[in-house]
C-alpha cells in the first residue's frame, strides 16, 4: 500500500526556524533566541509545539478515515502463524524395542519468545521410532551394468539420485579352481571347454565375446597375472602361460586353497543369458625340467651329464626324479625323455696277481684273468602312493631302459605313463615333493670282480604331460556379481536344470535406488524424512517402492510427500512383519528398493535430478503450537451480551462447546448428532450432560440457519457471542457451561534454527536423541494494520478473481503470509522458456534460505488458494506454474588499495559486510527493498558499493561471477550468462577481496 500523502509536513523545528526568520522583519527590536529565551521566545516555542501537534493530527486524518473505511468493511488483523518443520528421533541402540510417539508429543527447546516464555513445540503426527538406522544407499541400473554406492554412515556430502555417474562397483568376476590341474610353475597351456545344459559346446561367438569383453588371469603369490595369451581354437578356450612368467600359485578363498583361472569383465549385459551346463579342463606342458634329481643319495646337477646310479653300480641302487608340476597332474599322460650315453668305469675288487717274470716263461705262467662288463639289465619304476612305494608300470616295457643292449652310443629314451591318481608327496633328502624312482633290480655280471661298469650317463632330462579324453571338471567355482562373492563346488553349481550362470546382473530391469537399514521395520507408522536440494519444477517419473520379505521383493505402499523426489518431505508407510534380512551388493541388512518403473530419470539432465542431502528415519512433522489447551467459562450476566477475554493467546484455532442440557428438542438433537456436533458426558450415573459444538463466524451480519455462532479474535483472545435476532446465547447461569479447547502459539520466534529442539518433555521408551535436522519455517507475527489494509484493498480491487498480472501477484501473497513478494510472468513456462498461454508465478518467501526445503508446501498452499480464482483452463492444462527464483550466488573478486596499513583488515571486513547487505534479495540493493526477479546488479553498481567504503582509494581487477545450484549440478556463470535466466535473483556468495596499500 502506498503511503498516504502528508497534508502538512512541517515539524516543530521547521516552525521555530520560521518564527526566527519572520521575527527579524516584523519585530526588529526584539530577538527570538531559543538558546536564551525571554518571555516572548517562550511563548513562540509554546506556539510552535502546539501548532506542530495540530498539524500532525490534521495530517493523520486521511489515515484515520482510511482505517475507519476498512473497519466498516470488517477488515481484521491476521493472527500469528505457527512455524513448522521436521523433528527426528533415535533410540539408544538397535537392540532395544521401538517406541510409539503419538501426535501432540511435546518437545523441548531453549528458545524463548519476546515475553521470555519457552516456544511450545509439538509433533503433528503419530510415528513409531524404530530401533533401526539407515546404513547405506546404493543405486543400480542393469541397462548400464552399473552399481554405485551413493552414501553410507561415514559420508555427509549430498548425493544425486538416479544419476548413475559415480564409481561403478559392478565388477563381474568368474573363477575356476583346481588343486592340481593348474599347478604350472613354468610354461604351459590350459584348455577349457564350456558346454551348454543340453550337452553342446558353447558357441565360438560367445567364447570370442568373452575374450573381447574381458581379461583372463591366473593366480600368483602377489595376486593375479594376465596370461601371455588366450585364444579360441576349435570351440575351446586356450590359455597360455609363458615360461618366463611368475609361477602359478595356490590362493586361498574362504578357506579353500586352489589354483585359479580368473575372468573379469565390465560388460555383464552381453552374458546375462549365458548358462553353462558343464566345464571340462585340460592342461599340458612340455620340456619341464625336474625340480631335483637324487642319485646315489645326493643331489645332482641336471644342467650337464649325470650318473643316475652313481659310478659303481649295485643292486637296489636308486634314482629319484622330482617334479611337482608334472606329477600333480593326476590322470594325465606323462612323457619322460632324456639323452643317454654310457661310460666305462673300471672295476678292481681284487689284488693284482704276482707273476714271476723270467726271460723265458711258459704261456701258463703269464695267464691273466678275463675282464667283464657289468651293466644294468633291469630296473623297477615306482611312485609313492601315500603309504608306500608301488610299481609305476604294470608290465616290464621300461625295465631295460638303462641297459646297453642297444649299444653304448648316444640314445634318446622316452617313457610314457598315466600319472597315478594316488600319487602323493614323499620326503627325499629332507625335501617333500612328488617323485618317481628307478631301482636297479638286476645287473649283468654283478658277481664278477674284474672288468668295468657300463654306467649310463643322462642329460637333457625333461617331462611333458597332457590330459587325454574329455578332461577333468573344475573343483570349485567362484563368482563376484553385484558386489556379492560366492564360492561353491562345481558339482553343486551344475546341479540345476537351468545350468549355471557365472555372470549375473543385479536383476533390476529398470533403474533403482536401494536403502539398507540396520534392523527390521516391522511396526509403524514408519516415517523417513527425505531432505532434497533445489531442483527444476517438472513432472517426476513414477516410482515403485518395495521391501525384501519372505525371500522376494514385495510391493510397499507409501505416502510420498516428496512427489517422486521432487521436493523434501516425509515418506510414510506401515511396518511389515515379514521384513527379512538379505545381502545386496555385498552388504547385509533390511532393504527397501525404489524403482523408476518407466526409466523417466534416465532422460533427465543432471541439473534436474534429485539431490539428496539425507534420508532420516524416525522423523515427523512438528509445529510451534501447544494443543489441547483448555478453559472453562460461565455466562453469568443475564442481560449483557457475553464477551470473554481468554487467558491464553495467540490462538491458532479453537473449538467452543456449550452445555445445553435440557434445552434441545428431539429434532435438534438428531440434526446435531448427524453433523457430529453433539456429545453426551456422563457426570455420574444419574446425570448426563449434553454439549454442543458451536461454529465460528467472521461477523454477525449473516442470517444463519443455526444461530449457534461466535466470533473469535485470535490475536487478542477475545470470544464474543451475539444477542441478535438470528443468533443464540449460551444458557446463562450454567457453571463452566462454555468449554474452550484450543491450540495456541505462533510468531516469527518459532522459526527455530537447526538443532534447536533438544528432547521431549516426558520420557518415552529408549529415545535418547531428539533434534530438528533443518530449521523451522512459516512462523509469522500478527499482521500489522498496514498489511491488513493492503490485503483488504487488494481484495476489493481483484474481487478474488485473477485477471491482470497484478491480480495474480496479490492473490498469491494473500494465500500465505510467508510470501514476501510475487512476480508474475506471462507467456513463460516454469523453466523460463517462452510459450504463449502460460503464466508463471515466481514466489520469494520470507525465509528464502530454506526455500528448497519448504517451498513445495508453500506452492501447494498457493495453488489450493488460487484454484477457484483463476481460469479453469490454466489448471486443467497445467498452464499456471509456481516456482522459486533462480538464486544466483554472486561472487566478487577485487583488488583494493587503501592509504594506511592499519586500514587493511577493517577495510576488507567492511567491503564483505557491504556486499553481504547489498546482495540480500529482500532488504538489499541501494533502496533497501531488495531486487526484482530478473534484474541483476551490474558492474558499475558493485563498484559503487565497494567505493562507498571511505578507506577505499582504488579498485582493480574486479571479477564478478555467479553459481547457480540445480539438483546435483553447480552451474558457473559470468555476468552475461546470468542475464539469460529470466527468474534470476542475486544472493550473497563468497567474495575474494585482496587489500593492499598504495
Amino acid at each position: 500500500m502506498d503511503k498516504i500523502p502528508m497534508i502538512h509536513n512541517l515539524s516543530k523545528e521547521d516552525l521555530i526556524r520560521s518564527i526566527k526568520e519572520l521575527s527579524v522583519s516584523y519585530t526588529p527590536h526584539w530577538r527570538f533566541d531559543p538558546d536564551n529565551p525571554d518571555i516572548g521566545t517562550a511563548l513562540g516555542m509554546i506556539f510552535a509545539d502546539m501548532q506542530a501537534d495540530t498539524l500532525r493530527r490534521y495530517s493523520e486524518l486521511p489515515l484515520k478515515w482510511r482505517t475507519d473505511y476498512f473497519n466498516n468493511l470488517h477488515a481484521s488483523l491476521e493472527p500469528e502463524q505457527p512455524a513448522y518443520g521436521y523433528v527426528s528421533f533415535r533410540v539408544v541402540n538397535d537392540e532395544v524395542q521401538g517406541t510409539e510417539l503419538p501426535a501432540g508429543t511435546r518437545l523441548t527447546t531453549d528458545v524463548t519468545d519476546n515475553a521470555g516464555d519457552i516456544i511450545p513445540v509439538e509433533t503433528r503426527e503419530d510415528v513409531f521410532v524404530a530401533p533401526s538406522t539407515l546404513q547405506a544407499v546404493y543405486e543400480s541400473n542393469d541397462k548400464l551394468d552399473y552399481i554405485g554406492k551413493l552414501w553410507d554412515e561415514t559420508e555427509e556430502k549430498p548425493f544425486c539420485l538416479f544419476g548413475f555417474d559415480g564409481e561403478n562397483l559392478q565388477h563381474h568376476v568368474f573363477m575356476i579352481g583346481h588343486d592340481s590341474l593348474f599347478d604350472i610353475s613354468q610354461g604351459g597351456e590350459v584348455e577349457a571347454v564350456l558346454y551348454t545344459v543340453d550337452g553342446h559346446t558353447v558357441s565360438e561367438g560367445i567364447l570370442r565375446l568373452l575374450i573381447s569383453s574381458g581379461k583372463f588371469y591366473y593366480s600368483t603369490e602377489e595376486g593375479y597375472e594376465p596370461f601371455a595369451q588366450y585364444r579360441v581354437e576349435e570351440g575351446k578356450l586356450i590359455f597360455v602361460k609363458a615360461n618366463g612368467q611368475v609361477p602359478w600359485c595356490e590362493k586361498e578363498i574362504d578357506g579353500i586353497h586352489q589354483f585359479w583361472i580368473r575372468y573379469e569383465t565390465e560388460n555383464g549385459r552381453s552374458f546375462e543369458r549365458m548358462s553353462i551346463g558343464e566345464i571340462r579342463l585340460k592342461s599340458r606342458a612340455a620340456m619341464i625340467a625336474p625340480q631335483a634329481i637324487y642319485a646315489a643319495g645326493t643331489d645332482v646337477d641336471t644342467h650337464g651329464y649325470y650318473s643316475p646310479f652313481g659310478e659303481e653300480l649295485s643292486i637296489y641302487e636308486e634314482v629319484y626324479f622330482s617334479c611337482d608340476d608334472v606329477f600333480s597332474k593326476k590322470g594325465s599322460e606323462v612323457t619322460m625323455s632324456f639323452l643317454m650315453d654310457f661310460t666305462k668305469i673300471p672295476l678292481n675288487l681284487t689284488d693284482k696277481m704276482e707273476i714271476d717274470w723270467r726271460l723265458i716263461m711258459p704261456r701258463s705262467a703269464v695267464r691273466v684273468d678275463p675282464e667283464y662288463d657289468i651293466s644294468i639289465t633291469k630296473v623297477l619304476w615306482e611312485y609313492f602312493n601315500g603309504t608306500g612305494w608301488v610299481r609305476l608300470f604294470d608290465d616290464n616295457r621300461y625295465d631295460e631302459v638303462f641297459s646297453p643292449i642297444a649299444g653304448t652310443g648316444r640314445q634318446k629314451k622316452t617313457l610314457r605313463f598315466i600319472c597315478p591318481l594316488d600319487m602323493a608327496p614323499v620326503i627325499v633328502n629332507s625335501v617333500e615333493s612328488r617323485c618317481i624312482r628307478a631301482r636297479i633290480v638286476n645287473l649283468d655280471n654283478r658277481f664278477k670282480t674284474k672288468g668295468q661298469y657300463i654306467v649310463p650317463m643322462l642329460s637333457e632330462t625333461y617331462f611333458s604331460y597332457e590330459y587325454q579324453g574329455k578332461g577333468l571338471p573344475p573343483q570349485y567355482l567362484y563368482e563376484e556379481n553385484n558386489g556379492i562373492h560366492q564360492l561353491n563346488t562345481a558339482k553343486n553349481c551344475f546341479q540345476s536344470l537351468r545350468g549355471y550362470s557365472p555372470i549375473r546382473l543385479a536383476g533390476d530391469q529398470v533403474p533403482a535406488v536401494y536403502c539398507c537399514f540396520s534392523n527390521s521395520l516391522e511396526q509403524g507408522p514408519i516415517r523417513i524424512l527425505a531432505l532434497l536440494g533445489a531442483a527444476a519444477l517438472r513432472e517426476r517419473p513414477r516410482l515403485k517402492w518395495q521391501y525384501f520379505g519372505n525371500g522376494k521383493w514385495r510391493d510397499l505402499n507409501v505416502a510420498d510427500e516428496t512427489k517422486g523426489f521432487q521436493n523434501s518431505g516425509l515418506i510414510s508407510f506401515n511396518g511389515k512383519p515379514d521384513f527379512e534380512k538379505t545381502s545386496c551388493f555385498g552388504k547385509e541388512g533390511y532393504w527397501i528398493r525404489i524403482q523408476d518403473i518407466f526409466s523417466g530419470y534416465e532422460h533427465m539432465p543432471k541439473k534436474d535430478l534429485p539431490l539428496a542431502e539425507g534420508f532420516l528415519i524416525n522423523s515427523v512433522k512438528a509445529w510451534t503450537l501447544r494443543t489441547d489447551v483448555e478453559e472453562s467459562l460461565t455466562y453469568e450476566d443475564f442481560a449483557a451480551v457475553p464477551e470473554f477475554q481468554l487467558l491464553h493467546r495467540p490462538i491458532f484455532d479453537a473449538q467452543i462447546w456449550v452445555n445445553e442440557t435440557g434445552n434441545l428438542s428431539k429434532a435438534e438433537q438428531n440434526s446435531l448428532q448427524k453433523d457430529g456436533r453433539i456429545r453426551f458426558i456422563n457426570v455420574n450415573p444419574n446425570n448426563t450432560e449434553t454439549w454442543i459444538l458451536w461454529q465460528q463466524t467472521e461477523s454477525f451480519y449473516e442470517n444463519p440457519e443455526d444461530g449457534r455462532k461466535y466470533t473469535l479474535d485470535k490475536a487478542n483472545g477475545i470470544l464474543r457471542f451475539s444477542a441478535g435476532t438470528n443468533y443464540r446465547l449460551p444458557p446463562p447461569g450454567v457453571a463452566n457451561g462454555i468449554y474452550v479447547n484450543m491450540r495456541i502459539g505462533g510468531g516469527e520466534e518459532g522459526n527455530l534454527q537447526k538443532g534447536a529442539i533438544t528432547g521431549t518433555e516426558l520420557n518415552y521408551g529408549f529415545i535418547n536423541q531428539v533434534w530438528n535436522p533443518i530449521g523451522f519455517s512459516g512462523g509469522c507475527n500478527k499482521e500489522t494494520p498496514d498489511e491488513a489494509t493492503e490485503r483488504t484493498a487488494a481484495a476489493y480491487k481483484h474481487h478474488h478473481r485473477a485477471v491482470t498480472a497484478a491480480d495474480y501477484e496479490k492473490l498469491a501473497k494473500e494465500a500465505s503470509r510467508m510470501v514476501y513478494r510475487t512476480f508474475c510472468f506471462t507467456g513463460r513456462m516454469a523453466d523460463g522458456s517462452r510459450k504463449s498461454g502460460y503464466i508463471t508465478l515466481v514466489i520469494l518467501q520470507k525465509d528464502y534460505e530454506k526455500s528448497h526445503y519448504y517451498f513445495h508446501s508453500l506452492r501447494d498452499i498457493i495453488m489450493e488458494y488460487m484454484k477457484d480464482k483463476v481460469f479453469e483452463n490454466l489448471l486443467t492444462q497445467n498452464r499456471l506454474q509456481i516456482v522459486s527464483p533462480d538464486f544466483i550466488e554472486i561472487q566478487v573478486g577485487a583488488e583494493v588499495k587503501v592509504q594506511d596499513f592499519n586500514e587493511i583488515f577493517q577495510c576488507k571486513r567492511q567491503i564483505i559486510q557491504k556486499l553481504h547487505t547489498f546482495f540480500n534479495p529482500i532488504s538489499g540493493n541501494f533502496t533497501g527493498n531488495g531486487f526484482s526477479v530478473g534484474v541483476l546488479p551490474n558492474r558499475s553498481q558493485i563498484e559503487t558499493v565497494i567505493k562507498s567504503i571511505l578507506s577505499v582509494k582504488e579498485i582493480s581487477n574486479l571479477v564478478i561471477s555467479g553459481n547457480l545450484y540445480r539438483g546435483g549440478e553447480v552451474i558457473e556463470l559470468n555476468m552475461e550468462e546470468m542475464r539469460k535466466y529470466p527468474f534470476a535473483l542475486p544472493v550473497d556468495g563468497k567474495h575474494r577481496i585482496f587489500v593492499s596499500t598504495e
